[in-house]
């Protein structure tokens, strides 16, 4: 299965999610998901928080990978009653719930009215000549 979701056991992993939030930690007991990738002939798996898991992950599960429903998914079975609710909608929903998302992932405000913003916004930077 190409793919695993569980709590974190350690601080050590890193999340692999679309920028703001890549490369911030993933604390221990966070809810994360995995997406299992070869490199040079070895297999890892690289995380993200729960709450950085996009439409197009959750439409390539079920399009791409034929995973029916959050049920399937490698760990589901191991989840709280509570987490394992918030997958299956989001699984129903086709995105993860704005509650979800941590704060660290949270872009700031576009034009749209997009989410909230995580941190003061910083000031633009030259470029170089």
């Amino acid at each position: 299965m190409p793919y695993r979701i569980e709590y974190a056991p350690s601080n050590r992993s890193a999340c692999k999610g679309a920028i703001p939030c890549k490369g911030t930690k993933i604390n221990k007991g966070e809810l994360r998901l995995g997406t299992l990738a070869e490199i040079a002939g070895n297999q890892s798996f690289f995380w993200r928080h729960w709450g950085c898991v996009t439409d197009r992950v959750l439409n390539n599960m079920q399009d791409k990978d034929g995973l029916d429903t959050a049920d399937d998914l490698d760990g589901f079975e191991d989840l709280r009653p509570e987490d394992q609710e918030r997958v299956r909608r989001a699984f129903e929903q086709g995105h993860v719930a704005p509650e979800d998302i941590p704060l660290s992932a949270r872009k700031s405000r576009d034009q749209d009215g997009g989410a909230a913003e995580a941190s003061e916004e910083e000031p633009a930077k030259e470029k170089r000549g």
